[in-house]
């Protein structure tokens, strides 16, 4: 199971207009929708998912309602008791990891900061094969879900953020912290550091990330070191996709 963290959502409002006011229609958008992919050694994920602002728009205060989707798929492997051979053998175990969320929130301002919190329902489904008796992270699962998100503009130019993760089910977690630079209006470089697991294992990440936002539209792509505890460290990739409309 891997980390699904959303594409970032900017707010770069200062206190008088915002470059994006001035250039875009990004002000009248009530929705988002955002797509993303992640990859490391043995394990690959997709996700998908929207938010809606039913009684404004995305950069006012108010309610939220959120849906996310995610699928990965992995490999690991390890030593079984084998009734054939009456031993311990080397056994390879393939899984598939489905979540579905459906959250509902509220999005504030103090100052400089912006802050975010959902809460709701998630399914989680995780398929091993052949079937590991020895792990408890498998079969279907349901239960609470809460987020929070912060994003702080440190100066006209530098920016950090927050997202903060948990959900009943087999114990998730994912947690990511970023800071970047805006090199221009539109294209932010920083730092990251995450991390994300269940209730049998774990990993870390630091890495370096690449932002693009023009207002309507969000690319984001990211590198780094991935470090999952019991494990070797392996590199990882990550892009995200992001529409406002």
């Amino acid at each position: 199971m891997t980390s699904h963290v959303r594409a970032d959502t900017a707010e770069e409002d200062d206190e008088t207009t915002s470059w994006h006011e001035k250039t875009s229609s990004f002000e009248e958008a009530n929705r988002e929708a955002w797509a993303g992919a992640e990859a490391f050694k043995h394990v690959w994920s997709l996700y998908t998912g929207s938010t809606y602002a039913p009684f404004g728009n995305l950069r006012q205060d108010g309610f939220r309602t959120r849906a996310v989707t995610a699928f990965s798929a992995y490999t690991y492997g390890g030593r079984r008791f084998d009734p054939i051979s009456g031993d311990a053998i080397w056994q390879q175990f393939r899984g598939t990891s489905r979540t579905i969320d459906v959250l509902a929130g509220y999005q504030g301002r103090l100052g400089d900061l912006t802050w975010k919190v959902f809460a709701g329902y998630q399914n989680a489904a995780v398929v091993l094969s052949p079937f590991d008796e020895e792990t408890i992270v498998q079969g279907s699962r349901h239960g609470a879900k809460g987020s929070l998100e912060l994003w702080y503009n440190l100066t006209p130019r530098q920016w950090a953020s927050l997202d903060l993760t948990v959900a009943t089910p087999f114990r998730s977690y994912s947690h990511r912290l970023r800071a970047a630079t805006r090199v221009t209006e539109e294209i932010s470089l920083g730092a990251e550091a995450a991390a994300f697991g269940h209730q049998e294992g774990s990993t870390r990440r630091i890495g370096a990330f690449l932002r693009y936002d023009n207002g309507t539209h969000e690319v984001s792509g990211a590198l780094g070191w991935s470090m999952p505890r019991g494990d070797v460290g392996q590199a990882y990739g990550s892009v995200q996709w992001l529409y406002r409309y």
